[in-house]
């Protein structure tokens, strides 16, 4: 049999008739809810969940609960595995507060512990983050994380660049991120390095000089046009003109 209640610290023990006890800062439990299952993220959010990139690799979509409404709706194991190791991490996490310098003197040590029963728990037990999870579908991240995508791209954009670097900057995945970029901003991360580096070759156009030698095909293969004539189509279709009439002037 198992037992939750919520104090303002991790503590464990273990009574009689096979009764364990764990205690857990609710605020523990409702935080490993968002970061790791994406309890209470919310699309439309300014922020997202929090900006480090192991905190944003999940998020919830628009609607779901947030951290504060996470219930455990039982206190039976969704299955044996689970149990065993439920089991396992509440003794490890008993050994570690009972030893007379280990949780209790560092509180490094004690936040670790928090979280790892606290993740623990939410796999093992059914509550409404494991729900939040399932309705959020493989590869779902928060709109933070596409921000910090957005910004490395940006950042970088002289630079050879693949999908791989701009999902790795932002800590997720490729197929994470290329799904974030269609549901967040309805374009691929390819198709947004294509335009800002299109905006980067039109302003350099601006300012370049024919008469100092500058070229169309010049400004192109900077930018990542190796053909001239793909560039200037692409060029025409976002600005109207060709390139060659923004050098001249």
């Amino acid at each position: 049999m198992y037992r939750f209640s919520t104090t303002d610290h991790l503590s464990a023990r273990y009574e009689a008739l096979e009764l364990h006890t764990v205690r857990l800062p609710l605020g523990v439990l409702e935080r490993v809810a968002v970061e790791r299952f994406g309890l209470g993220a919310d699309e439309g959010a300014d922020e997202g969940v929090d900006a480090s990139p192991a905190g944003d690799r999940v998020g919830a979509p628009a609607g779901s609960p947030r951290g504060g409404d996470l219930r455990f709706d039982g206190h039976t194991p969704l299955d044996d595995g689970l149990r065993r190791g439920w089991l396992h991490v509440t003794a490890f996490a008993r050994s570690q507060l009972a030893a007379p310098s280990a949780a209790g003197s560092s509180p490094l040590v004690a936040a670790a512990l928090a979280d790892l029963v606290a993740a623990t728990a939410l796999v093992t037990f059914p509550n409404t983050a494991l729900s939040a999870s399932a309705a959020a579908g493989p590869g779902w991240v928060a709109p933070a994380v596409v921000r910090r995508a957005v910004a490395h791209l940006e950042a970088h954009a002289d630079q050879p660049l693949t999908v791989s670097d701009i999902a790795r900057a932002a800590g997720v995945g490729p197929r994470a991120l290329q799904l974030a970029f269609a549901r967040h901003l309805g374009t691929t991360p390819t198709a947004l390095l294509r335009r800002v580096r299109l905006e980067r070759a039109h302003r350099e156009l601006q300012t370049a000089q024919a008469t100092a030698g500058d070229t169309v095909a010049a400004v192109a293969r900077r930018w990542g046009w190796a053909s001239a004539s793909r560039f200037s189509a692409a060029y025409q279709r976002s600005y109207g003109v060709p390139p060659s009439r923004t050098l001249r002037t």
